[in-house]
C-alpha cells in the first residue's frame, strides 16, 4: 500500500491496474477505524516515504506477505497466540481480504 494510492477525502484505496491480477483498477472503501490508523501513521512518517507500511527487512521496501516462519503474519499470530488455533485460522479468514 502505497500513500499515492490512498484518497483521504473519499476514505477510499485505489489499487492501481499494475497491482491487480485482473488488469483493472479496484476502489476498497476505507473504514473510519482504518482511516484512523493510517492518519496515525502519516504523522508517524517520514516525509516522502513511499509505502504506508515500510520495511527495512524486506527487499521491497514494504511489508509482505510471505508463508515462513519470519512472515509478518506468522509474527503476529504468534504473538496473539493464535497460531495453529481454530480461532487463529477464522481470524486470518476475516483478515484476508485486508492482506497484500
Amino acid at each position: 500500500m502505497e500513500w499515492r494510492e490512498i484518497d483521504h477525502q473519499l476514505g477510499i484505496w485505489l489499487i492501481p491496474t499494475s497491482k491487480m491480477k485482473v488488469k483493472k483498477p479496484h476502489a476498497v472503501p476505507i473504514t473510519k477505524e482504518a482511516m484512523d490508523i493510517l492518519t496515525r501513521r502519516s504523522q508517524e512518517t517520514v516525509k516522502g516515504e513511499r509505502f504506508v507500511f515500510p520495511s527495512e527487512r524486506s527487499q521491497s521496501g514494504h511489508i509482505i506477505e510471505k508463508a515462513g516462519k519470519g512472515s509478518f503474519w506468522h509474527r503476529i499470530s504468534e504473538r496473539a497466540e493464535l497460531r495453529g488455533t481454530e480461532k487463529g485460522l477464522r481470524f486470518q479468514k476475516e483478515l484476508s481480504p485486508f492482506m497484500i
